[in-house]
C-alpha cells in the first residue's frame, strides 16, 4: 500500500446528529463533530475527533455521512465489547 495523499484543508468541521443503532437494536440519538477533508484524489475524508482512529472516506458527502454513521456505529459496538471484556 503507498502512502495517503495529502488532505486538503477549508472544509468546516460540522456537528451532525445520527441515530445509532446499539447491538440489541436498540436505537439512540448521539451528537458528534466530524470533520471533513477532501484528499487529492477527490475522496472526501471524514474523521470523528471525540473518537480516536475513527474515520472513512466516500467519493460523495451523502454517501461519507452515511460511513461516518457505519463507523461510529462499529466504533461503539468494538468499544463497548472491550469495555465489558476488560
Amino acid at each position: 500500500m503507498g502512502s495517503r495523499p495529502l488532505l486538503k484543508t477549508g472544509f468546516p468541521s460540522l456537528t451532525k446528529v445520527f441515530n445509532i443503532k446499539t447491538q440489541n437494536s436498540r436505537e439512540m440519538k448521539a451528537k458528534f463533530n466530524v470533520l471533513v477533508e477532501r484528499d487529492e484524489d477527490g475522496y472526501y475524508v471524514a474523521t470523528v475527533p471525540s473518537l480516536p482512529g475513527c474515520h472513512t472516506q466516500a467519493k460523495s458527502l451523502d454517501e461519507l455521512m452515511e460511513r461516518a454513521k457505519e463507523a461510529i456505529e462499529l466504533y461503539l459496538e468494538v468499544e463497548k465489547e472491550f469495555v465489558l471484556h476488560d
